[in-house]
């Protein structure tokens, strides 16, 4: 029901029949039974007789009342001679109107968006935290890395696409888009951020971490003393032979998984090399000495 129906039901089946006259409204056998037959034929829509009576006596402004939840369209509880803006928290938290006010009212009071983001271990909620548990966050508790890592591996395929749906539906509500690192906003993609802690936009470019990521691929080794590199290899290669027929997706008959439509709606032939912008980069010994080199340090990485 929209509004506008709402104030239909009130003029032409509450009102006419509703009796306010003997006794108070919601102890009257005959109110009684109205508000039964209604939330009988409405799935049990109205709360009471008091809610019948608020919509009588505001009837004129009925259609510009919030009795929807703006956000997910449930009907709102009615509570004391008004309806609630939202239907639950949950919903109240995850409107934008009201982020923005409880964020302007941090920003007022402690020059933060968020409470967490101050630096002050009172305001953040460290203090309390350290004084409760003796630790500044929950992920610091011994054993939290293990049990997520346990939970994680435990979830079936289905429960995975379920939080990933969840996921992408959350951002896309908040940040207009699938991900958050899809944002054009550099606070919402991190790049901002990162750009402050490390110098740069992207983590991968700061040897640090490309160095650390390389490490852990080379020591991470399972049963069969594979490596991650090694083991991506071969699952790669069994997913191209159980989709494409060949060990590469370059090794099947289709032109469209092959590359060879691309390659020939970008530079007007099947391959790459066949082209002249590649003959002429070809002709180019710097060129070629720096893609060599390349190839070689690659395969030194593989091989270590």
């Amino acid at each position: 029901m929209d509004n506008k129906e709402i104030k239909r039901i009130i003029i032409e089946e509450v009102k006419p029949y509703l009796d306010t006259k003997n006794g108070t409204p919601w102890q009257t056998p005959s109110n009684k039974e109205l508000l039964k037959q209604l939330n009988n034929k409405y799935n049990n829509w109205f709360q009471g007789i008091g809610e019948l009576l608020y919509l009588i006596r505001n009837n004129d402004n009925i259609e510009h009342m919030i009795i929807y939840c703006p956000m997910c369209g449930k009907k709102n509880p009615y509570f004391k001679n008004h309806y609630q803006t939202h239907c639950c928290q949950k919903c109240a938290a995850n409107d934008p109107e009201v982020r923005k006010t409880i964020e302007d009212a941090c920003y007022k009071h402690f020059g933060y968006r968020h409470n967490w983001s101050s630096p002050d271990p009172k305001l953040n909620g460290r203090a309390t935290m350290k004084e409760k548990t003796g630790y500044e966050h929950y992920t610091q508790f011994p054993g939290w890395k293990e049990q997520c890592q346990e939970r994680a591996r435990n979830r079936t395929p289905e429960q995975k696409l379920e939080i990933k749906h969840k996921a992408e539906k959350s951002y896309y509500k908040s940040c207009g888009c699938r991900h958050n690192w899809a944002s054009k906003d550099p606070k919402l993609n991190g790049r901002k951020t990162r750009k402050e802690r490390y110098g740069k936009e992207f983590t991968m470019q700061v040897g640090e971490f490309v160095l650390k990521a390389l490490n852990t691929k080379l020591t991470d080794i399972d049963e069969n003393g594979l490596n991650c590199i090694q083991r991506s290899h071969l699952k790669s290669m069994e997913t191209n032979k159980k989709n494409h027929g060949g060990k590469h997706n370059w090794a099947s008959d289709d032109p469209k998984l092959n590359g060879r439509t691309t390659t020939k709606l970008l530079y007007g032939k099947e391959s790459f090399p066949q082209t002249q912008q590649f003959k002429d980069l070809f002709k180019d010994k710097e060129w070629v000495d720096k893609i060599n080199q390349k190839i070689y340090e690659t395969k030194k990485k593989m091989v270590l």
